[in-house]
């Protein structure tokens, strides 16, 4: 006996290929985190519990995302009644992911600010940022409004176009500002010394790969959104489910790589202080050259004696030259830029 075929292909298979999808990265923000906690033990206690507090909405984010899977496929099996019912487990995960996304970019916003301290357009730039990062998460609020009204999943996604497209494409924008800040900021910090180019291009990279992988995935969710709102298709869930974690993940990776970043080889005579994401309370953001350990423990074990020769002509055409000592300088005590 053949059943009836209900085409679930474009709806519950995208649903179900997102939750895979968001299972792997919830796997990978998991092991981010322990790293985290093991390798960065002496960091602020505000920027430990932001880690918390992140990996904690990540988690419910997560169960959320098994509970309202589990009730399309397990609890409303081959009811299409059911199946076209958005139930409460989806909206509270899509107000996590709104907040998720908003509090990692309030912190790469926050770290804008501290990079631009003492400039007059630090103000006009951030409060940018700051709107849109507020106006996506109104936007998440409203549409989760609008769903409680309505919980038809096709007049849902019709009631919530404007505020749905509005979270997410000021989303967009929002991580495209910060990215092309980042960038042009730490362009303007290079100095000409190899280590601190080498560095400084190094968080331009890791900059520019997080606002191409954030920025893809909300335009990827506006797109599919925008052309399936008519229709019972739901191609947007492959984007909005994992959306939030790759956010997340962002951040963590930027937490974690510092020790690299600080890590230079022994004949480096510059390293670059930039990023201080570790910052004790006062401690402000900025770029600094120093020596490096190797070459400054050298320098400090050695003392370099300053020798002047003069060169004397006598009445008879014959030179002779004289040393003339002077104080010994330590070297190590006289490094440029410290």
């Amino acid at each position: 006996m053949v059943g009836v075929n209900l085409h679930l292909n474009d709806t519950m298979g995208c649903t179900f290929i997102g939750v895979l999808f968001a299972l792997g990265l919830y796997g990978a923000s998991c092991a981010q985190t322990i790293f985290y906690y093991h390798e960065y033990p002496k960091d602020h206690i505000r920027l430990k519990a932001l880690v918390a507090i992140l990996w904690l909405l990540d988690t419910a984010s997560t169960i959320l995302d098994i509970c309202f899977l589990w009730y399309w496929l397990i609890t409303y099996h081959s009811d299409t009644g059911g199946l076209s019912v958005l139930p409460d487990a989806f909206t509270a995960e899509f107000f996590l992911a709104s907040l998720t996304v908003c509090i990692v970019q309030c912190y790469f916003i926050s770290t804008i600010w501290r990079l631009l301290a003492s400039k007059w357009f630090q103000w006009p730039l951030t409060s940018i940022m700051i709107f849109l990062a507020a106006a996506s998460f109104v936007g998440g609020i409203v549409t989760v409004y609008r769903i409680n009204l309505n919980t038809q999943a096709t007049a849902a996604v019709v009631a919530s176009t404007v505020p749905a497209s509005i979270q997410t494409v000021t989303a967009f924008v929002a991580d495209a500002y910060i990215t092309t800040s980042l960038c042009v900021i730490l362009w303007g910090r290079k100095t000409g010394f190899k280590r601190t180019e080498v560095l400084i291009t190094t968080l331009i990279v890791y900059a520019i790969h997080r606002g191409i992988f954030t920025g893809l995935i909300q335009l990827a969710h506006f797109t599919t959104y925008i052309s399936t709102i008519h229709s019972d298709s739901l191609y947007w869930m492959l984007w909005h489910i994992p959306g939030s974690k790759i956010y997340v993940n962002s951040l963590l990776a930027v937490l974690n790589v510092r020790h690299q970043l600080r890590e230079g080889p022994p004949e480096a005579e510059y390293s670059l202080d930039v990023f201080s994401l570790d910052s004790t309370p006062g401690q402000s953001v900025s770029v600094s050259r120093r020596r490096s350990r190797a070459t400054l423990n050298k320098t400090t074990q050695s003392r370099t004696h300053i020798m002047l020769t003069r060169e004397v002509v006598r009445d008879d055409g014959e030179r002779t030259r004289v040393p003339s000592p002077i104080n010994e300088t330590d070297v190590g005590d006289k490094v440029p830029y410290s």
